[in-house]
């Protein structure tokens, strides 16, 4: 496998697959749900609306959020 490469802030950064791997494994185990290459969080059943991020923080909790890292 090659490395991804990301951006942080105004820095690319390279990722190693078993970096990207551990990173899902932590997403799946806090109720992240992946969907291919994305995650999506239920925080409230209720609301209709999915906020579409790049980067999740933990004050997304409450939201339904499809990260899209």
């Amino acid at each position: 496998m090659s490395e991804v490469l990301t951006i942080v802030g105004e820095a690319q950064v390279a990722i190693e697959p078993v970096e990207l791997e551990l990173q899902a494994i932590q997403a799946e185990s806090i109720g992240w749900i992946a969907i291919g290459g994305a995650y999506l969080h239920v925080g409230d059943t209720e609301d209709q609306v999915i906020e579409v991020v790049g980067l999740a923080t933990a004050s997304m909790a409450g939201a339904n959020v499809l990260w899209l890292g």
